[in-house]
C-alpha cells in the first residue's frame, strides 16, 4: 500500500500539503518514461500506472526537463511553464504542464518516492523534441522509454479538438489545417501545436531506437488501449517487470478527453472573459465546476471532412510506411 499523503494521479483538485519528504539530493531517478505521442492516452496512461502499488508517477504530468529546446518558453517566464515551482512549496495539487528547468528542481518532484520500484515521468513533447532522446541517455542510460502511437488522422482531428477546448484554435478544421501547412510552419518547433507534424512518427520513434537498446524501449499503439486496456495494461506491466495482474481502480475513466466543445463561441468568450480576471478560480476545487462543465459542453463529437481526411491520408502515408518498417508491424490499417 503506498504511504499515506504521497502525491498520488487520480486525487480530486484540493490544498496540498506541504511535503515532508527527504531533500531534492536523495531523491530517486525516473526510470520510466512515457514520451509521447500527443493525443494517444498518456494522461489516462500517466494515472493508470500510478495507481500501481510498485510504480510512482511524477505529481506533475509534463515537466518537459529534457527537452531542452523547450527551456527558452521558461526563460520568456510563460505562466504555465514555471507552475511547477508553486507544487514543490506545497502551495497547489499536482498539475499537468510545466517546464522544470532545473535539476534540483526536477528531482524535487520525486522526493516522495518510497520503495516503489518503478520511478516514471510522462512528457509527451520528449517524442517531438530534437534533443530530449539524447539527454535522458546521458543522465539515464538504462532508463525504460514508452511510446504510445495513434492513427494519424484522427491523432491530428483529436489534437485540433483539444486546441479548440482550450482556445488555442477558433477557425475550422480544415482552415487550421490547410493554414499551417501552406505557411509551412507545420514543420517547427515555434509553431502552435502543428496538426501535422506530431504525427510523423518515423524520424521520432528512430532517435530513440537509434540510442537505446530496443528491450528498452516498448512502442505501443493507442487503438489497443481503447479496445482492451486490461490487456494493454498488463503488456506495460510485464514489460516494466511490475505485477501483471493489478488493475487500476480507475481504468474506467478516461482523462483529457478532446471529444467535446463549448456549446457556443460567444458562450467560449463569456468564460474566457471570466478567466481572465480570475473568477473560474473561485471554482477551483469544488463538484460545482464539474458540474457546470456539463453544461457547458456538447457531448457531441464534430465530423471531419471526407475531403479533410484524403488529404491527411496522402500526407501521412509514406511516413507511415517508413515507421511500419522501422518497428516490423502492420499499419496498414492506418491508411484505410
Amino acid at each position: 500500500m503506498k504511504p499515506a499523503g504521497r502525491a498520488t494521479v487520480d486525487r480530486q483538485p484540493g490544498p496540498a500539503r506541504r511535503p515532508e519528504a527527504p531533500q531534492a539530493s536523495s531523491a530517486k531517478l525516473p526510470n520510466l518514461f512515457i514520451v509521447g505521442a500527443h493525443k494517444t492516452g498518456t494522461t489516462s496512461l500517466h494515472r493508470y500506472l500510478g495507481a500501481h502499488p510498485a510504480i510512482f508517477m511524477c505529481p506533475i504530468k509534463e515537466p518537459n526537463h529534457f527537452c531542452t529546446d523547450l527551456h527558452r518558453f521558461a526563460e520568456l517566464g510563460f505562466p504555465f511553464a514555471l507552475d511547477y515551482k508553486e507544487v514543490l512549496q506545497g502551495k497547489e495539487p499536482p498539475s499537468d504542464g510545466s517546464i522544470v528547468v532545473g535539476w534540483e528542481d526536477y528531482l524535487a518532484l520525486f522526493r516522495e518516492v518510497r520503495q516503489e520500484k518503478v520511478v516514471g515521468e510522462s512528457s509527451v513533447n520528449y517524442l517531438y523534441s530534437r534533443t530530449a532522446a539524447g539527454e535522458i541517455k546521458k543522465r539515464i542510460p538504462g532508463a525504460k522509454i514508452v511510446v504510445v502511437l495513434r492513427q494519424p488522422i484522427d491523432r491530428a482531428y483529436s489534437h485540433y479538438l483539444n486546441d479548440r477546448r482550450a482556445r488555442l484554435r477558433w477557425g475550422t478544421f480544415h482552415e487550421e489545417l490547410r493554414r499551417r501547412y501552406e505557411h509551412g510552419d507545420w514543420r517547427s518547433w515555434g509553431a502552435k501545436y502543428p496538426l501535422i507534424e506530431f504525427g510523423m512518427y518515423h524520424d521520432k520513434v528512430k532517435r530513440y531506437l537509434d540510442l537505446f537498446p530496443r528491450e528498452q524501449v516498448k512502442i505501443l499503439l493507442y487503438d489497443d488501449l481503447v479496445r482492451d486496456p486490461e490487456a494493454f495494461l498488463r503488456e506495460l506491466f510485464v514489460f516494466l517487470n511490475v505485477d501483471p495482474d493489478f488493475r487500476p481502480p480507475n481504468l474506467s475513466r478516461r482523462f483529457n478527453a478532446s471529444e467535446r466543445l463549448p456549446r457556443s463561441q460567444r458562450l467560449d468568450a463569456f468564460v474566457d472573459s471570466l478567466e481572465s480576471w480570475g473568477a473560474m478560480r473561485l471554482l477551483k476545487g469544488f463538484s460545482v465546476r464539474r458540474r457546470l462543465s456539463r453544461l457547458y459542453y456538447t457531448g457531441r463529437m464534430p465530423k471531419m471532412t471526407e475531403e479533410d481526411r484524403e488529404f491527411l491520408r496522402q500526407t501521412f502515408a509514406p511516413d507511415v510506411e517508413r515507421l511500419a518498417r522501422l518497428i516490423d508491424r502492420d499499419l496498414s490499417a492506418w491508411l484505410k
